[in-house]
């Protein structure tokens, strides 16, 4: 399944914090700079190719050299339009050398979260990551696995050490491949796309979702109306005497028992009946 209308990736950190690099491992190229070397207002793309679907998601690429003032610009109404485009934040920072590092990208963690909290809304399900980044001056400040998961966990956001390779103790994939499997993952159907769910269909061109769910019960339908049609030509030979009712409660009666059967819905047996397939109302 091709997605046409992909939602964005916001890859963002403060200045010199390996942007590119994670960029490079994640989608296999970087952008190219422009004259002034800032980073902050590119863009780039990512071919992601599952099981599943395929797309080409776009990256935007921000560069934080105030945190508080970006978090005042992230909710101002006129950055509404971006946020509700957005699939995924990827933080990017490199690993702190004392305390007082450790204590911006806390901050940082803290005010992207807040802007996701209020400017993206409850119902945003996207994903949010934060990747720690190597730290090429020794010695760094210590800070366990399980300490960064906890500081990520209260800004609800996933922790990444890029640094990590293979899989952990539960066979987990980590580093930049915990990363991408994450990402996969994420939903990344932009407002087109959703508005394709009714009639997707497979590389073959045979419905599949929702289309496929109801070409089946239109198929099923009608073979039970050619039932209940039999049924009825039967009685009327033997009776000679109108049935409609009856028929009427029969075929209610075997679309409750069927729609149930797909696990759309229970099936109640009692006196309802079923408005375009869904909940029953009483009659």
């Amino acid at each position: 399944m091709e997605i046409h209308n992909s939602r964005r990736m916001l890859v963002l950190g403060p200045p010199n914090s390996e942007i590119f690099t994670l960029l490079q491992a994640l989608t296999g190229s970087s952008p190219q700079l422009e004259g002034n070397n800032d980073i902050a207002g590119l863009s780039h793309s990512w071919q992601v190719r599952t099981e599943y679907y395929r797309a080409e998601i776009p990256i935007w690429i921000d560069e934080i050299a105030d945190i508080e003032r970006w978090g005042e610009e992230m909710l101002r109404p006129e950055a509404k339009e971006v946020l509700s485009v957005l699939g995924a934040f990827v933080f990017c920072f490199r690993k702190p050398v004392q305390q007082a590092d450790f204590n911006i990208i806390q901050t940082c963690l803290a005010t992207v979260a807040e802007v996701i909290r209020r400017g993206c809304g409850a119902t945003w399900d996207g994903g949010f990551f934060a990747v720690a980044m190597p730290q090429s001056m020794t010695p760094s400040l210590s800070q366990t696995f399980e300490e960064w998961e906890d500081l990520c966990r209260r800004c609800s956001c996933e922790f990444i050490d890029f640094e990590m390779k293979g899989r952990n103790e539960f066979g987990e994939p980590t580093g930049i491949e915990r990363l991408r499997e994450a990402l996969e993952a994420t939903e990344w159907f932009g407002d087109e796309d959703h508005g394709d769910l009714n009639s997707l269909e497979d590389d073959e061109g045979a419905p599949v979702g929702f289309d496929l769910e109801a070409t089946e019960m239109q198929n099923e339908l009608l073979g039970l109306k050619g039932s209940l049609n039999d049924e009825a030509s039967v009685d009327s030979r033997e009776h000679d005497e109108p049935n409609d009712e009856r028929e009427v409660e029969k075929l209610e009666l075997m679309m409750r028992k069927m729609i149930a059967a797909k696990g759309i819905i229970p099936f109640f047996p009692g006196d309802g009946m079923f408005v375009n397939g869904k909940l029953p109302v009483q009659r």
